[in-house]
């Protein structure tokens, strides 16, 4: 238990030079990091979106430079800031994206205005399948609350909920729960939704349904049986 997700962001000066000396002292943090079973992430601004190096956005480059030690955390407004296409630059690093965070912002002529989750034009829905569907962590900011903050906070929680019994690209996770150690393991990861596992002690299997009928997993052999 405890914290298993640290998150840093790129330097001010995006030259390639500083981008590969903050490669390495990221890399070092990450290491010391998984020795402790915990991650380092890189989060972006819209300044590291906007700044090109090789066809690339500075963001992209100095995750390339830290050689899969790094994960993404990738805030989805700050991507459509920097004049990216949020999802696109979600599934392009796919691989690499371990966290999502959300922001969302109304264009009005050159200028835009940050709002409540939903209440802007940034695909909030398309970044939010792609995080359920690939386990990612998600975090929602607001930092300015153009109607006021208790209603742009009611605002963005409602939004998400709503997002949340949506159940197209849908990933469950099987997984056991050690009572004694609190240790997880993962059983067996399922592209869809499974509900309400119980186990059998006497045949040492889970049961639980899925699309309107009834799955046993046997926990000796792994195998499944309708």
């Amino acid at each position: 238990s405890g914290i298993r997700q640290f998150v840093v962001k790129s330097p001010q000066d995006l030259s390639e030079e500083t981008l590969q000396q903050a490669a390495l002292n990221d890399m070092r943090l990450a290491d010391a990091l998984a020795a402790l079973g915990a991650e380092l992430l890189l989060h972006n601004e819209a300044s590291d979106i906007e700044t090109k190096i090789a066809g690339k956005t500075a963001y992209e480059r100095l995750l390339d430079l830290c050689l899969g030690k790094v994960g993404a955390q990738v805030d989805v407004g700050w991507v459509f800031a920097g004049g990216e296409d949020p999802e696109a630059l979600l599934w392009r690093n796919a691989g690499r994206v371990r966290s999502l965070h959300f922001k969302d912002f109304l264009r009005e002529g050159d200028k835009l205005t940050e709002v409540a989750v939903g209440n802007g034009i940034v695909d909030i829905t398309a970044c939010f399948q792609f995080a359920r569907a690939f386990g990612c962590t998600q975090v929602a900011d607001v930092d300015n609350y153009p109607v006021g903050r208790k209603e742009d906070l009611a605002t963005t929680h409602d939004t998400l909920a709503r997002l949340s019994a949506i159940r197209e690209n849908t990933v469950s996770y099987l997984n056991m729960l050690d009572v004694k150690t609190g240790a997880v393991r993962t059983l067996k990861r399922f592209d869809g939704v499974i509900e309400a596992p119980n186990w059998l002690k006497k045949s040492n299997r889970i049961l639980y349904n899925a699309e309107g009928l009834m799955y046993a997993y046997n926990l000796d052999s792994g195998e499944i049986a309708q």
